[in-house]
């Protein structure tokens, strides 16, 4: 083989893709032993004719191996080679496309013969017993639903997740963050705090992160740190909405002629761009390359499922359109992640033609924005979006023409990372550099918890984590009123971790007579009966409570009023510590509905 290599070709003129692989792909049934004895075939790519080097018996000895690495491929990826890299290419020749040429010489003679060399070993075969390790990363708090299995397209592995549109969380939570979400969505725009999700559609109830099972099963137990998670969620969309998020992330990418949900990108890596501007040079001898780097993780999947059984993004809008029809009084506002393949393949057009497809008159219209833009975005409400007939709002990377730029969306958009999640503000509000309760850019933290066995989400060889949000350390973001604590694994342990307003079972009473007090706690009480000692007043201009008599008035520029937001309410829960009040006897001016 080496003297047929460096006989035929030139330093200049080889190449590992053209002179080595793409005759394995482009030689058509039937040729392949003419084909693999050095003369002519139709490369059935191109539809031209090509030749390859004399391989004669020499493939016999290579062709477990490039079967043992297309094996690999597919078990890795849960598709073939083959079918990859037709999805990469809109091939110029009509017809054209790529074969897997190797399973064809296993019926070719030859009239020479290859003798073993004395230093090999002999093919052999192994296998391994499945194992039955589960890490439990997929595991659930505080949820209530019927239980089903979703199954890849094949049907052979299966994950155990909630049926769509039966997961619940409790009444009382249920109410509470509904209350909430009126306070927030009837106050100014860029200051509401709205329960999110991070990477929300890459969900195991859709299949994403079903085939971790298969790598998981044989890892080692004692290392905690070792393991395949490849999904951000385990609920639905549908469910993910009726438990209280309002704020979802659509991942949305180009390929295989559609739009499709997705985790992926080139990991940041030049490397991997140097090697896809060589590769993709040499493919595009076969017509328009489709396929770029930032699809990585896509197309192929990394993400625990078929490339071709990731939902389409499309049905993923429809899910969020048709619970807003079941639910006709609420609002969802859609980040989509778009990539760069979308810019790349100029489909932002097609892309709009999708969301006014599913979404029509629904969709709060860039005119709005661009009116509270013009006014520093210091007015507007969600509810005003509802009050005119809106019930979506389209986000998206770029501005697309339809959904409007998140970098541009309230004067702009700030990541506090989880590494300041027990950090408290300084004398100017500021937290790691970014103020807290402010109108200068829409503030939001975030922590993927995926990991690729020992490599983090970020993919870095590492044994540490980063700081996950969970149930006991997430309301120490939504106290300062961040505008999005977007979680991943959202659950009901989660919700309940935002819930800032009434205590647990309140308010136990709603009578006319009854009224609202905080207790040390920071949480609201309604009763009857309690003693009223204190009436909280607030100062919107300099950001203070005063604590007054009950009898009293509220002192100039003081309101008697309710915390609005969960700033306001760790600040009067200060307030009430600071003045050594031990007993819940300050009333609040909060309604009971």
């Amino acid at each position: 083989m080496f003297s047929q290599l460096t006989s035929t070709y030139t330093s200049s003129s080889f190449t590992l893709l053209e002179s080595v692989i793409m005759p394995f792909v482009t030689i058509p049934s039937g040729e392949e032993c003419t084909a693999m004895k050095g003369e002519s075939y139709t490369d059935i790519a191109s539809l031209t004719s090509a030749s390859t080097i004399h391989y004669s018996c020499c493939i016999d000895h290579m062709r477990p191996l490039i079967q043992s690495i297309q094996d690999g491929f597919e078990y890795f990826f849960d598709d073939t080679t083959v079918n990859i890299l037709n999805g990469m290419i809109e091939f110029s020749a009509s017809g054209g496309k790529f074969v897997d040429s190797v399973p064809g010489t296993a019926s070719c003679t030859w009239t020479d013969t290859c003798s073993d060399p004395s230093y090999l070993i002999a093919q052999q075969t192994a296998s391994r017993m499945p194992g039955t390790n589960d890490p439990g990363k997929n595991d659930i708090e505080d949820i209530s639903c019927t239980m089903v299995d979703k199954c890849n397209s094949a049907g052979t592995v299966c994950s155990s997740v909630c049926e769509k549109g039966t997961a619940s969380i409790s009444s009382w939570l249920n109410l509470t963050l509904s209350y909430q979400r009126n306070l927030a969505f009837s106050g100014k725009l860029c200051y509401t705090q709205i329960p999110s999700t991070h990477n929300s559609a890459i969900t195991l109830a859709d299949g994403y992160g079903n085939r971790d099972q298969l790598f998981n099963a044989n890892l080692n137990s004692d290392k905690s740190y070792s393991y395949l998670k490849t999904n951000n969620q385990v609920l639905s969309l549908t469910d993910q909405l009726g438990i209280g998020i309002r704020w979802i992330e659509i991942d949305t990418h180009y390929f295989l002629d559609d739009f499709h949900t997705g985790h992926c990108g080139n990991l940041g890596s030049n490397s991997i761009e140097t090697f896809f501007d060589a590769f993709g040079s040499q493919l595009s001898k076969y017509g328009t390359i489709l396929w770029g780097p930032e699809l990585l993780g896509c197309f192929p999947s990394i993400s625990g499922i078929k490339t071709t059984d990731e939902v389409t993004t499309r049905s993923s809008m429809q899910e969020v359109r048709d619970w807003l029809e079941a639910n006709p009084t609420e609002f969802v506002v859609i980040y989509m992640d778009t990539g760069s393949d979308i810019s790349r393949l100029n489909k932002y057009e097609d892309l709009n033609t999708l969301l006014t497809d599913v979404f029509g008159g629904l969709i709060v219209p860039q005119s709005a924005l661009k009116t509270l833009a013009s006014d520093s975005w210091t007015g507007g409400s969600i509810n005003e979006f509802i009050d005119a007939g809106y019930r979506v709002l389209l986000l998206a990377n770029e501005d697309t023409g339809l959904a409007y730029s998140l970098y541009d969306f309230c004067g702009g958009h700030e990541v506090l990372t989880t590494e300041y999640i027990d950090t408290l503000p300084d004398s100017s509000r500021k937290i790691g550099g970014l103020e807290i309760y402010g109108s200068d850019y829409f503030l939001r933290s975030y922590q993927a918890e995926l990991r690729y066995i020992s490599l983090s989400d970020e993919v870095v060889l590492t044994e540490e984590f980063e700081t996950f949000l969970n149930s006991s350390n997430i309301g120490n973001f939504v106290r300062w009123n961040m505008n999005l604590v977007a979680t991943d694994m959202v659950d009901g342990a989660k919700m309940r971790a935002q819930a800032w307003s009434w205590a647990e079972n309140e308010p136990s009473v709603t009578t006319s007579d009854a009224y609202v007090l905080m207790n040390t706690n920071g949480r609201w009480v309604a009763s009857t009966s309690a003693t009223k000692t204190y009436k909280a007043c607030w100062s919107s201009s300099s950001l203070a409570w005063s604590i007054i008599d009950y009898a009293g008035s509220c002192g100039s520029g003081y309101t008697y009023m309710a915390p609005a937001d969960p700033y306001q309410n760790y600040l009067l829960m200060t307030a009430i510590s600071t003045k050594g009040i031990t007993t819940t006897s300050v009333v609040i001016n909060a309604t009971l509905s």
